[in-house]
């Protein structure tokens, strides 16, 4: 990732445009002028210093500094035809306070911004700008990038039949949000068609030994946002814990992150007896098979994984060659 800023200088229009350059090809970083860090990018605010330049009788020369503390922001993609193909392609940018005070104080919800953007020239993804008040200290501005097909696999999490492909799940939000990279991944991508894509390979290639009559995708590497739900939804959890996982769901904490701590070692013996009840293995909490993969990808080298550990469960990341992490396979029907 890299950004590039443009710096002011006296006489000049403060309202120069910040970019984020997100390079998928690269993992750079680099910077100039006044900056601000949000979420390990660098944004521009911008900074205009004037020194009255006449004087005469009664006049005392003064320094004025006036900050343009409101950020306007441009999202740059390159490389995304190049790495996921042709499609319809949209960026959410999120984690922007809407208010300041006088003081300097930063306030109000915290919004999210849906610029439109288009492919220029040089086919890199170009957004609107978008013009912002910072975030608090200690938040970060999360920039997604979403692939929008005419077609297929529904997300039950949005209001219509449309579904977007999340690229980066860099926080407990957009991870939860991600129930389509595996199998978009698996089914449209042909990621399994290779052997040496260990993970979506064996995950595709799993048999039961069962004859399945009822029309499915076939098994496939599940994402984050998958695992959350089997999570949720076939955990045993009291009703402060199910809030805890809910609200969870918007938490823009940057991963590693825990879904839910606290919990009895218990949590799972629910799920498990179902486990073992249509022949499978169970998952020891902490112990042995307890980490898996997921397809969510933190980055162009690292992809998301699951830990699920006998007091909490917990989301991180790991390199993509690493060979210590395990698979389970879902389907979709």
């Amino acid at each position: 990732m890299s950004c590039a800023s443009e710096t002011s200088v006296p006489g000049s229009d403060f309202s120069d445009i910040s970019l984020i350059h997100l390079d998928l090809s690269s993992n750079k970083s680099d910077s100039t002028g006044n900056t601000t860090r949000a979420n390990g990018t660098l944004l521009y605010y911008g900074v205009y210093n004037y020194t009255s330049g006449r004087q005469g009788t009664n006049t005392t020369q003064a320094s004025i500094v006036m900050l343009n503390k409101p950020v306007t922001l441009r999202v740059v993609v390159r490389q995304l035809k190049e790495t996921f193909g042709n499609g319809s392609y949209s960026v959410v940018i999120s984690g922007f306070r809407s208010m300041m005070t006088f003081t300097g104080q930063i306030t109000g919800d915290s919004i999210d911004y849906s610029p439109q953007s288009a492919f220029d020239s040089n086919n890199q993804l170009v957004t609107d700008a978008v013009r912002s008040f910072p975030n608090k200290t200690g938040e970060h501005v999360t920039v997604s990038v979403y692939q929008n097909p005419s077609g297929g696999k529904s997300n039950a999490k949005t209001s219509n039949s449309t579904y977007g492909t999340l690229i980066w799940s860099t926080t407990l939000k957009t991870a939860y949000e991600d129930i389509a990279s595996g199998y978009i991944g698996t089914i449209d991508k042909n990621m399994a068609n290779t052997s040496t894509n260990y993970a979506y390979y064996y995950c595709h290639n799993y048999s039961d030994g069962t004859t399945k009559s009822f029309t499915n995708s076939g098994w496939y590497l599940p994402s984050a946002g998958d695992w959350w739900d089997v999570t949720a939804n076939l955990g045993s959890f009291s009703d402060a814990q199910k809030t805890t996982i809910k609200s969870n769901q918007t938490n823009t904490t940057s991963l590693g992150a825990y879904v839910i701590t606290g919990l009895p070692s218990t949590y799972f013996d629910s799920f498990n007896t179902k486990l073992s009840a249509a022949g499978g293995d169970q998952i020891k909490l902490g112990s042995g098979a307890y980490y898996f993969w997921c397809a969510s990808e933190i980055g162009g080298s690292y992809a998301v994984r699951v830990l699920f550990v006998s007091s909490y469960v917990y989301l991180n990341s790991d390199n993509k060659i690493s060979g210590y992490n395990y698979v389970r396979a879902v389907l979709a029907y």
